[in-house]
């Protein structure tokens, strides 16, 4: 098990519940007077890839308080843990994606100066004119570097574009890469999504173009990739409340003229006035989307022949979902919804979905609140039964009589089974600050906040510690 926490990378032999560490590198010894954090870690056959950034705010006497940062990607060999490669980048770390044998590193530096330039291979370049792209209501703020870093030969492919400073979300599928940048836009009292597209087919990332909607997305999962088009689900929280908000588009790709077009739209909205998008599922030519405001609307979506957006069927209930996973057991295909009650405590819900989103049992509510899933998707514990999955997540816990003010984080591990009298039921409420569950050969670990790994085994469907 490879874990990076509280800046230290570590890794650990596991068998049978039992657990040694056999490797520890201190990530502050390179960077001391640092802030760091911890971005991202990637397996490859023979490679362990570890993404941090770190940041200072040094006191300079001419210049006052002065802002540097740095992104660091190391990678280790994954059996002798040697340091293969040390890359710095400039800027400020934004996302990156491993696909294909490639790692994918995208960072933003803010434009400061009337002449603008960037620093590559050593050597000071003019960004020139056919490098900006203009889109409308975007502004070109800052520089994007797209790194694409060959993890064969470590051969580095930069590619500079002036942009916007900030990526909120990003997705990728096999063959582009999708930079979304929100702005709020001021004369026409809207906010406009500006998209940036790269192609990756060829193993580095060229620009081939972009297109923008009025509104924005909250996560990766309101975009989705699909027989040569691109569909997304997106609001505008600024319009009247008295509108509907919420829009499905489909955009055709031309690849020949770098183009995209829109060929599908849910013009009349959906949902009801002034409720936004919580959660959005694709799957193939369905869209599982809910919506909220008061109420929880479950949507399932048709996109007719690939195209338009038809509603199929919605089903109403109290709070929302701000998560969605689909499992399929027997031939029947489930749904599970992860969000909160009206009242802000989490919630676990299981679906029927065969075209119309039907309920089992009621929902499974849990005496806490925030969830990392909802953020980063990697931190889920999703595991195939016979009788259906285990799900895990971390969270925040409310102390005895639901005390606000004595919470704590806490892991919680859930049997969710759709044909038992009980579909979703607790396995473990973890009491430690777990960070991460995996299960290995029929025992499960637990990584904490603090760099600890403890081995369990299942006994009368309960987890226990292996002692050695």
């Amino acid at each position: 098990i490879y874990y990076i926490s509280n800046g230290e990378f570590k890794v650990f032999k596991v068998a049978m519940g039992k657990t040694n560490e056999v490797f520890k590198y201190n990530l502050y010894a390179l960077q001391k007077e640092s802030i760091m954090q911890n971005e991202g870690i990637y397996l490859t056959d023979d490679s362990v890839c570890v993404i941090y950034y770190a940041y200072d705010y040094n006191v300079n006497n001419k210049d006052g308080y002065k802002y540097t940062s740095i992104t660091r990607l190391m990678i280790f060999d994954k059996e002798t843990f040697e340091v293969k490669k040390n890359i710095c980048f400039d800027g400020d770390y934004s996302n990156s994606r491993v696909y294909n044998g490639n790692l994918y590193l995208i960072t933003t530096e803010k434009v400061d100066y009337e002449e603008p330039e960037y620093v590559c291979d050593d050597k000071e370049e003019k960004v020139e004119y056919n490098d900006v792209v203009y889109f409308n209501y975007a502004e070109n703020t800052a520089y994007t570097y797209i790194t694409t870093i060959n993890l064969d030969t470590y051969e580095e492919c930069v590619n500079v574009q002036l942009g916007n400073y900030r990526y909120d979300n990003i997705y990728m599928s096999e063959n582009y890469l999708y930079l979304v940048s929100p702005k709020y836009n001021d004369k026409i009292e809207k906010v406009i999504s500006t998209v940036y597209v790269y192609d990756v087919k060829k193993g580095n990332a060229e620009f081939f173009g972009g297109f923008s909607f009025d509104g924005m997305i909250s996560n990766q999962w309101f975009m989705d990739e699909y027989e040569g088009r691109i569909r997304v689900a997106y609001f505008d929280n600024y319009a009247k409340s008295d509108v509907k908000i919420n829009k499905v588009a489909v955009y055709d790709i031309d690849e020949e003229n770098q183009k995209f077009t829109r060929v599908g739209f849910l013009d009349e909205g959906i949902g009801k006035p002034g409720q936004t998008i919580r959660s959005v599922l694709f799957e193939k030519n369905i869209v599982n989307l809910v919506t909220y405001l008061t109420r929880d609307p479950l949507y399932c979506i048709q996109l007719v022949d690939g195209v338009t957006p038809v509603i199929l069927s919605e089903l109403e209930a109290p709070g929302y979902s701000q998560y969605l996973k689909s499992f399929e057991l027997n031939g029947e295909k489930y749904l599970i919804g992860l969000g909160y009650t009206d009242g802000w405590q989490l919630k676990v819900s299981l679906y029927k979905s065969n075209g119309e989103n039907i309920q089992i049992g009621k929902d499974f509510v849990i005496d806490g609140y925030d969830c990392e899933v909802f953020e980063n998707s990697m931190s889920l514990f999703f595991m195939r039964t016979d009788a259906g999955v285990e799900y895990g997540f971390k969270s925040y816990i409310y102390g005895a009589g639901n005390d606000y003010y004595n919470t704590r984080y806490g892991y919680i591990l859930l049997d969710i089974n759709p044909n038992s009298s009980e579909p979703v039921s607790i396995i473990q409420l973890f009491s430690e600050e777990i960070n991460r569950l995996v299960c290995i050969d029929g025992y499960y670990y637990a990584a904490s906040i603090y760099g600890t790994l403890t081995g369990y085994e299942k006994v009368d469907g309960k987890l226990v510690i292996v002692e050695d």
